[in-house]
């Protein structure tokens, strides 16, 4: 993919999650969008977001910890179960 082809692409990218970021603000207070694709054996990142700073950053930390919780959780399961 040429490199002109890739920043199209980029620029698409993200006017999509800004274009989402808009809808969704109708409807709540705050709104964080990430995304990411591979382009040319690179991943493209995207984020775009709107409302209280502190609010997205919270929900961010509480969201990791969920993650990480459900995943020792998946770890500790397919442990037990090559154990058996």
């Amino acid at each position: 993919m040429s490199k002109d082809i890739e920043d199209r692409q980029r620029e698409l990218d993200l006017q999509l999650v800004k274009d989402a970021v808009k809808t969704l603000d109708k409807y709540f207070d705050t709104v964080q969008i990430f995304c990411s694709r591979h382009i040319s054996n690179e991943t493209h990142f995207v984020q775009d977001g709107v409302g209280n700073w502190y609010a997205r950053y919270g929900q961010i930390g509480v969201w990791l910890k969920v993650e990480e919780s459900k995943e020792v959780e998946r770890l500790i399961e397919d442990r037990d179960e090559d154990s058996a």
